[in-house]
């Protein structure tokens, strides 16, 4: 086995293990990567040691449960080959590592423990905790129920009341109004609703916006048009004027690049994939609605998006690899965003596919989905939906249930807030508990 001795700092070296695995598992790897390959024989060279590599693996006996190869790959797909070979790791010592990390993987794991037979007794389970955590579709409706029962007779909810900032209540209203339209076949869920679109309509200005004039502007406007769209069969689609006037105010408050930021229009800072992410969604709704994209505001706004990807398919917050804390919410916003408002647009696929193929891996890294984050779990839930729906391979959808068995084993479960999340994010000071709750029964939704 050969080890190439003239590594570069081209950004593609980090597609060769991805590569190496896709075609040993006889899939097709990128086509932009080889075609790069067609021009760096750097590039060229790493991925022949890397398929050496596999084919090595492939030799080793493995364990019917493990899929030897792609864990092994993936552990070099994760770190860029940023140092120099003739100095560094010699191939003697990283094929040593490579050996232990191969014997752990084949060394028998522990099995989980046989469910009980039918009828076997209570006293015969000695391990069983007193009170089993509810399932996913329990801790949803119980969170519903709290958002309900918290509605105020004229539709609003009391923002101040639960934690949040009354200049931010279009956007916290929207988002409990998201949270209980998954139950609205259900007569009290119906009647919130009914009240609370009423409610957000009220708190549309002159201009066809939701909210003032602070840095939240575009947030609360972006989340009441996209609830307002979504709740079309709910009521809302009777406010077809204020809808109109809600999408006009959209497309006028993109820049020019493409993007949406914190205030309408150029000149107001950077635009960002949060934000835009609320925009995209509407106008993709508005499409789908009767409102089309007859001056492509939807089509710059992916293509936008689009750009703040790095060759890994990492989406950025302002430009491609910036925040990296953030990474996980980005990439999962970027994922939904071209799913699902790209729907029936050319290349949105294939950008979606190399995005949710980075999040698969984003969302098994412990340290980045360990902190409280509502707003991340909830993005990563909608991205895992949007690619189990558009039949992505396993190998591009996200398998959320570990972040969605954090969000339950945070729950409150007793006393008057049973059932709710406390705020403990970074927003917890704009949204409380109504914010936490509202994002919580969202990526909870089954």
């Amino acid at each position: 086995m050969t080890i190439s001795r003239q590594i570069n700092s081209c950004h593609w070296q980090a597609e060769a293990a991805t590569a190496a695995t896709d075609a040993a598992h006889g899939r097709q790897p990128d086509a932009a990567y080889m075609r790069h390959l067609d021009k760096c024989d750097s590039c060229a060279a790493l991925l022949r040691d890397r398929r050496e590599m596999v084919d090595a693996l492939l030799a080793l006996p493995q364990a019917e449960t493990v899929d030897l190869v792609s864990q092994v790959m993936s552990q070099i797909d994760q770190q860029r080959p940023a140092f120099n070979w003739r100095r560094g790791l010699t191939w003697t010592a990283a094929a040593a590592a490579m050996l232990v990390l191969t014997f752990s993987l084949l060394r028998p794991q522990p099995q989980a423990p046989l469910p009980a037979p039918a009828g076997a007794s209570v006293a015969s389970l000695e391990d069983q905790p007193e009170e089993a955590p509810p399932s996913f579709a329990a801790a949803h409706a119980e969170a519903v129920a709290w958002l309900v029962a918290q509605q105020q007779a004229d539709g609003r909810w009391d923002v101040a009341a639960l934690g949040g900032r009354r200049q931010h209540e279009p956007a916290l209203t929207a988002l409990a109004l998201l949270a209980i339209r998954g139950e609205h076949d259900k007569p009290v869920c119906e009647q919130a609703l009914e009240r609370g679109i009423a409610a957000l309509v009220a708190m549309q200005n002159p201009d066809g916006s939701f909210g003032g004039d602070g840095d939240f502007r575009m947030y609360n406007h972006g989340m009441a048009t996209t609830a307002l769209l979504r709740l079309w069969d709910c009521g809302a689609a009777s406010h077809h004027d204020a809808l109109d006037s809600a999408v006009a105010f959209t497309r006028r408050a993109q820049q020019l690049g493409g993007g949406w930021g914190y205030q309408p229009g150029d000149g107001h800072g950077q635009p960002n994939a949060s934000v835009s992410a609320w925009q995209l969604e509407a106008l993709g709704l508005a499409r789908q609605h009767g409102w089309g994209d007859p001056q492509g505001h939807l089509r710059r706004g992916l293509w936008w998006l689009s750009r703040l990807a790095d060759s890994r398919g990492v989406v950025g917050y302002h430009q491609p690899g910036d925040m990296p804390s953030t990474q996980v919410t980005t990439t999962a916003l970027g994922v939904y965003s071209m799913l699902e408002a790209g729907q029936g647009i050319d290349g949105v696929r294939d950008l979606a596919v190399k995005m949710a193929r980075r999040l698969t891996k984003l969302v098994e890294t412990p340290d980045l989905v360990a902190a409280d984050n509502p707003y991340r779990d909830y993005f990563a839930s909608r991205a895992s939906e949007a690619c189990a729906s558009a039949n992505f391979t396993k190998t591009a959808r996200p398998d959320v249930t570990g972040l969605r068995g954090q969000l339950v084993a945070r729950r409150i479960s007793d006393g008057e807030t049973r059932g709710t999340w406390n705020p403990g994010d970074a927003y917890a000071e704009v949204g409380g508990r109504l914010y936490t709750t509202s994002l919580a029964a969202m990526a909870l939704r089954e």
